[in-house]
């Protein structure tokens, strides 16, 4: 997986779309779903120290590790944390 260069806002607000694919996928394998992002990123108007907000569905059987696991796999692949 590459990491979004953050440094260039043109490229990284393209790049973050171009990751959509890769985010459904991971969200699908923690079984998330109805996958929602806003924030400052989101609306293309963030700062260096920004973030990405995520409001997703879990299946009820999915576990607090199941979760953690979601949120790592997304910061590493988006490059945040």
């Amino acid at each position: 997986m590459q990491k979004l260069d953050r440094g260039d806002r043109n490229g990284f607000e393209g790049g973050l779309r171009g990751k959509r694919v890769e985010i459904f996928a991971i969200a699908a394998k923690y079984g998330a779903s109805n996958i929602r992002m806003f924030s400052s990123v989101a609306s293309g108007d963030d700062r260096p120290n920004g973030d990405i907000d995520f409001l997703m569905e879990l299946e009820l059987e999915r576990s607090l590790l199941d979760q953690i696991a979601l949120i790592q796999d997304l910061e590493e692949l988006l490059g945040y944390s």
